[in-house]
Order: C-alpha cells, then sequence, then structure tokens
C-alpha cells in the first residue's frame, strides 16, 4: 500500500500543467506518464517526444514569467505565461516535495518529474 498525505486539487494542477506542457510541446510522437515509488517517496515521471529544451535554457525552467525559448528575452505567448512550472513548484515544494527537470534534449523531448514523501 503506497499512499502519500497531499492536497489532490494541487496535484491535480501540477499533473495537468506537466502534461499540458508535454502535449503543447510535442507536434509528434506522444508523451507517457510513470509513477515509482522508493523507501521515502512516490515519483512521478512524465515524459514526451517534443522539441526539448537545450541546456543553455534549462537554468529558466521554474522561475516566473520565463519561458525557455529560442531567446532569453521572449516568450511563446502562444504557449502560456511562463506561470506554470513556477507555480508546480510552489506548490509540490508546499506538500514536502521536489520538482525537476529529469532530462531535456533539443528534437528529442523532456521529462519533467516531481517526488512527494511517503506519509508514515
Amino acid at each position: 500500500d503506497t499512499s502519500v498525505t497531499t492536497d489532490p486539487e494541487r496535484i491535480k494542477q501540477v499533473m495537468f500543467n506537466l502534461v499540458g506542457n508535454a502535449i503543447n510541446y510535442t507536434d509528434s510522437g506522444g508523451v507517457d506518464i510513470n509513477i515509482s515509488k522508493d523507501d521515502q517517496s512516490l515519483k512521478v515521471f512524465v515524459k514526451d517526444t517534443g522539441r526539448g529544451i537545450d541546456s543553455v535554457n534549462q537554468n529558466l525552467l521554474f522561475h516566473k514569467f520565463q519561458q525557455a525559448g529560442p531567446s532569453l528575452f521572449t516568450r511563446d505567448t502562444t504557449k502560456g505565461t511562463g506561470l506554470g512550472l513556477y507555480i508546480s513548484k510552489l506548490m509540490i515544494d508546499g506538500m514536502g516535495g521536489k520538482i525537476w527537470l529529469e532530462k531535456s534534449e533539443p528534437n528529442k523531448g523532456s521529462t519533467f518529474a516531481f517526488s512527494l514523501p511517503l506519509a508514515n
């Protein structure tokens, strides 16, 4: 039996954001969601086959009003506000978890992940 103590509405918002981003930035291929656990946490991975994020722009992730596009000074406003990952980070942090970019490669896709501590 695996359980975590969380706010289900916040988890829905985080999943909606991560899966929504994966769909928005994937022109062909697909999106996979995987869940694993270890002794201390439940981990969720959202993997896409989308455009990916180059290493130079990965440091923009999880910051307010930032999107990791081709230019540091422009955002792809057709895709969103640049707040989704930032808000997701605040929510996951608030539940005692962590959220991160697991890996990303331009033109090959990205994997985002978050973990939540298991309930005692």
